[in-house]
């Protein structure tokens, strides 16, 4: 598993691909540089799954729902996040949308100034020295008049900002000359191809209780049948290992054929954008 780490949150396993190394770089080049950046790719291969993990904004949320509950590990990471994470939501107002962002901002750079303080470190007072991006997700949601108010939110703060949406944002986006020249960076999150496919399905296989040999022939087949099921779309790969889960529980089989696969493709509504 060369091409993948795992790196385990509070509740899912988090994989960390080439991927989302690739949109880790990105989204420091916005927050260091403080351009507007965007991020489109297909539905299901991680991009929000990747900027939450960026953000540490499971941490983050788990703190604020069960405060006193980190551990000393978690708090750590806690203490040096710098991004806010905002779903855009499906209708809201330009204001309503501007004044949910900074007071998520206000929220979140407060927290971190108070766990700074618990493990007894530096505090700045300035409470935007904290969030020094945010990452609006969904960002397609939104009209051109609330994305003119993230615009000019992001003039005034002085913060690296990143919108992720779907294949063809940029270009809606280029037709608004004053918030396109403000953009420096526009990164395509790619699905996962075999090299890194390969080692999320070994995981997923492995999570079933099922030992995994690639060099076997019937593993290879039924990998290869992944593969070609999937498209190397990480979401459609989970859903997938649950129907396996499930095929394999009610008819008390103990291997992972082509069969079992096609059976649980069955279960599926699969859709490729």
């Amino acid at each position: 598993m060369n091409n993948t780490n795992i790196f385990l949150p509070q509740s899912d396993t988090f994989l960390v691909t080439k991927e989302h190394k690739r949109f880790t770089q990105f989204c420091k080049a916005c927050m260091e540089d403080k351009y507007i950046g965007i991020c489109h790719g297909k539905p299901g291969i991680g991009k929000t799954k990747s900027a939450r993990q960026f953000s540490e904004w499971d941490i983050y949320l788990q703190y604020v729902q069960r405060k006193k509950q980190l551990t000393s590990e978690q708090l750590a990471i806690l203490a040096q996040c710098q991004t806010f994470f905002y779903t855009a939501p499906v209708l809201a107002s330009p204001k309503k949308t501007r004044t949910q962002v900074v007071e998520g901002m206000i929220e979140f750079a407060d927290c971190v100034r108070e766990v700074r303080k618990q493990l007894g470190l530096s505090a700045d007072e300035m409470v935007f020295n904290y969030c020094k991006m945010v990452i609006v997700d969904e960002a397609d949601r939104l009209k051109m008049t609330t994305l003119e108010e993230l615009r000019d939110l992001y003039d005034h703060t002085n913060i690296g900002m990143v919108f992720i949406g779907m294949p063809g944002i940029e270009k809606r986006l280029s037709r608004y000359p004053q918030l396109y020249s403000r953009i420096g960076f526009a990164h395509e999150f790619r699905i996962l191809d075999t090299q890194q496919v390969v080692p999320v399905i070994e995981y997923y296989w492995k999570e079933t209780g099922i030992a995994i040999d690639p060099n076997e022939k019937e593993c290879s087949a039924a990998i290869a049948a992944i593969i070609r099921v999937t498209n190397g779309n990480f979401r459609l790969i989970q859903r997938l290992f649950k129907q396996i889960k499930r095929v394999l529980k009610i008819n008390k089989l103990n291997r992972i054929t082509e069969e079992v696969i096609e059976t649980a493709k069955d279960c599926l509504v699969i859709g490729m954008a």
